[in-house]
C-alpha cells in the first residue's frame, strides 16, 4: 500500500535535507503535524516568510497534507526512467547550467517547488468574493519582485553610502545603466529549452489570470492560485536573501553579496535563478488548461492562444513541470478528500503506486479512482498513454 512506500521514502533518508526527522509525520499523517512540519521544513531551510505571511492562515487544511503527499510521490514516481536517465535525473540536469551551485540533491528543489505550490489558494480564498486584478493583488500582497522581468532591484546595504540599490540583470536583457544603481550581470540566460508555456511572458499571466477572474461563466470564474502563489515565492525569496545579507553586511562590511553565510546556511546568488525556474514552475502548473469547447473563442479574445491548445502536450522538456503536474493529478489524497469524507492516514491504505521501467503503476479496489485516472483525459494534456483498468490496476507510460 501507498502507506509503506511513504515509509520506504523516509527511511531511505533521500527526503531528510535538514536532518529533520519525518518518521513520526508518517506514523501519525493527520492534516494537522502535516502542517507543522511543512512549516518547520520552510524555518530550519532558513525561509520563514514563506509560511508565516498572514493569509497563510486560510489555506485549507486539506492542501497541507496534499502538498506533504506530493514531496513523497516525486520521490517515488521521479525513479521513473525516460531513456537512460530518471525524472529526477532529469531535473538536476535542469538545473546544472548554473555555474559554482553544486546544489546536487533532488531534494531541494522538489521540497522548495512542491511544498508550496499551493500556497496561492490561501490568497485566493480571501479575496475570492472581491472584484480584484492582479496588479492590484501583487500591491496587496507585497509581490515586489517580478520573475518575468529585465531585473530584480532590491536593497542589501544599510550604510548611508550604499543606499542605492542594486539591480540583478538577467542575460539577454540591456538595461540602460543609471548612476543610482549598483548592477550585477547573473552572465546566463533563462534556460529555454527548459522552459514553461509562459516562456518568460509577464503579459500573458496577467491576461490568463484577469480572463479567468471576470469570466462569464461562474464554474470557470476563480482567482488563479498557482500565478498567486508563484508570483509570492520569488518576490518573498528575493526579499530574504536581501534581508539576510544585511544582517551579515552590518557585521561585516567586507562580505560579498554573491555569497554569505547566514543562520548556519550559505547563500548564494545562484538561488535567485533557481527561485525564478521553481516560481515559473509554480505559476505554470495552473495554466496549463486546454480550454473546454466553450472557453475557445474566449482564449482567442484574450489573447491566450499563445498558450498551448489541444495536440500541445506537456512533456518532459521540463521535467520539474511534468513532475508536478502528474503526481498534482493522481495524488489519492487530493482525489479521496474531494470526493470522501475519509481520513489522510486511511486514504493511504487504498492505494498502491510503483514505478516500473518508464511506467507507473496504480492498484486499488477504488474503480472510481482509477476510472477517474483513465477517463480524466490525463493523456490530452501530458505525454503519457494510460492503459485500461484491468484486475483494479492501470499503467501509465511516461513517454519522451
Amino acid at each position: 500500500m501507498l502507506k509503506d512506500e511513504f515509509f520506504r521514502v523516509i527511511s531511505s533518508n533521500e527526503l531528510n535535507y535538514y536532518d529533520i526527522d519525518l518518521n513520526d509525520e508518517i506514523a501519525k499523517f493527520d492534516d494537522e503535524t502535516i502542517k507543522r512540519t511543512i512549516i518547520r521544513y520552510f524555518e530550519t531551510g532558513g525561509k520563514r516568510e514563506l509560511v508565516s505571511f498572514k493569509n497563510i492562515q486560510f489555506l485549507p487544511e486539506m492542501r497541507w497534507s496534499h502538498s506533504f503527499s506530493l514531496f513523497l510521490l516525486g520521490n517515488i514516481v521521479g525513479k521513473t526512467k525516460i531513456g537512460q536517465e530518471s525524472i529526477i535525473e532529469r531535473i538536476l540536469s535542469q538545473f546544472n547550467f548554473l555555474p559554482g551551485f553544486n546544489e546536487s540533491r533532488f531534494v531541494f528543489y522538489w521540497f522548495l517547488c512542491v511544498l508550496f505550490h499551493d500556497a496561492g489558494y490561501s490568497i485566493s480564498q480571501e479575496y475570492r468574493n472581491r472584484e480584484i486584478n492582479l496588479n492590484w493583488l501583487r500591491v496587496s500582497c507585497h509581490v515586489n519582485h517580478s520573475l518575468y522581468g529585465k531585473s530584480v532591484r532590491i536593497y542589501p546595504f544599510n550604510t548611508s553610502s550604499d543606499y542605492h540599490p542594486l539591480s540583478i540583470r538577467w542575460a539577454n536583457h540591456k538595461v540602460s545603466s543609471s548612476p543610482k544603481c549598483r548592477y550585477v550581470d547573473r552572465g546566463i540566460a533563462f534556460p529555454y529549452k527548459f522552459c514553461s508555456i509562459i516562456e518568460n511572458n509577464k503579459s500573458v499571466v496577467t491576461d490568463y489570470f484577469d480572463a479567468f477572474r471576470n469570466h462569464d461563466n461562474p464554474s470557470y470564474r476563480e482567482l488563479n492560485h498557482g500565478i498567486i502563489g508563484g508570483e509570492m515565492f520569488f518576490s518573498i525569496l528575493c526579499d530574504e536573501y536581501a534581508r539576510n545579507f544585511k544582517e551579515v553586511h552590518i557585521k561585516d562590511e567586507t562580505a560579498k553579496f554573491d555569497r554569505f553565510d547566514y543562520g548556519m546556511l550559505n547563500w548564494q546568488i545562484q538561488l535567485l535563478d533557481v527561485y525564478r525556474i521553481i516560481g515559473d514552475v509554480i505559476i505554470s502548473h495552473s495554466m496549463w488548461r486546454i480550454p473546454s469547447y466553450d472557453n475557445v473563442n474566449m482564449y482567442i479574445e484574450k489573447g491566450l492562444d499563445r498558450l498551448p491548445r489541444y495536440g500541445q502536450r506537456l512533456s518532459m522538456r521540463n521535467p520539474l513541470l511534468f513532475l508536478l503536474c502528474f503526481v498534482d493529478t493522481i495524488d489519492p489524497i487530493k482525489y479521496f478528500k474531494k470526493h470522501t469524507d475519509l481520513s489522510t492516514k486511511s486514504i493511504l491504505d487504498l492505494v498502491d503506486i510503483h514505478v516500473l521501467g518508464n511506467s507507473i503503476k496504480i492498484r486499488s479496489n477504488e474503480i472510481e479512482y482509477l476510472n477517474y485516472l483513465k477517463d480524466g483525459n490525463l493523456d490530452t494534456w501530458m505525454n503519457v498513454q494510460v492503459s485500461e483498468v484491468i484486475d483494479n490496476m492501470i499503467a501509465i507510460q511516461i513517454l519522451e
